[in-house]
């Protein structure tokens, strides 16, 4: 059976007490920033793309076990989906919005966080992400709408008449481009990114929780 987040529960402290202040808040999502994101969502919404249909994404390193690295350790919030596992998450909802539905299979470690994570996330009756992350193995860290989207820095656009074209900037970190994001909209008077709002974040954050849910992982203090 599927498992549902609830899309319209309500959200954590942080943004409501942003909001109550009027203080800038925003979740530090730096791949979303960089110039190569930018530039697709814009192709999205011109239409050049067409339809989204599927999307693949992963990410993956191998971390040996050892029960006193943060990414092995419960009371850190360790494991692969939280710490990996989000930047593919959020690579799908950024291009394709808040899945209807979410499907995960998992494995746990000795320590009980998980260490491999496989999703299908499921966008009305033709679109689909499938997405994975895992400690255990060095994976290729692609995307197949946008290349390398980790540390990005380029994509190539292929036409079904066979036509390319390549987006390309030479390789950085990319914290730079969220940081004057930040700048920008602490420097305007406004509380949010459009390119990261408050509610773009608790969407991530619950389909996170959906997956963590079907996998059986569950942090101290739940």
């Amino acid at each position: 059976d599927l498992w549902v987040a609830d899309l319209d529960a309500p959200g954590p402290a942080v943004a409501a007490a942003a909001a109550a202040a009027g203080l800038f808040a925003m979740e530090a999502m730096w791949t979303r920033f960089q110039p190569k994101s930018t530039v697709i969502r814009q192709l999205l919404d011109d239409g050049v793309l067409g339809e989204l249909r599927l999307s693949m994404a992963d990410l993956g390193f191998r971390f040996e076990f050892d029960p006193n690295h943060r990414l092995y350790n419960m009371e850190l919030g360790g494991g692969a989906l939280l710490d990996l596992g989000v930047y593919p998450v959020s690579f799908a909802h950024d291009f394709l919005g808040v899945p209807d539905a979410v499907t995960a299979v998992g494995r746990l470690t000795d320590t009980g966080v998980d260490g491999q994570v496989s999703m299908v996330l499921s966008y009305g009756d033709r679109a689909q992400a499938t997405l994975s992350t895992t400690l255990w193995s060095k994976t290729p860290t692609t995307a197949t709408i946008s290349g390398n989207f980790y540390t990005p820095t380029a994509f190539t656009v292929t036409r079904r008449d066979g036509a390319e074209w390549t987006f390309d900037r030479p390789a950085a970190k990319g914290l730079q481009y969220e940081a004057a994001e930040v700048a920008r909209r602490v420097t305007a008077g406004e509380t949010e990114s459009p390119r990261m709002t408050w509610d773009n974040t608790l969407e991530v954050m619950r389909t996170l929780d959906s997956v963590r849910a079907q996998i059986g992982l569950v942090y101290p203090g739940e």
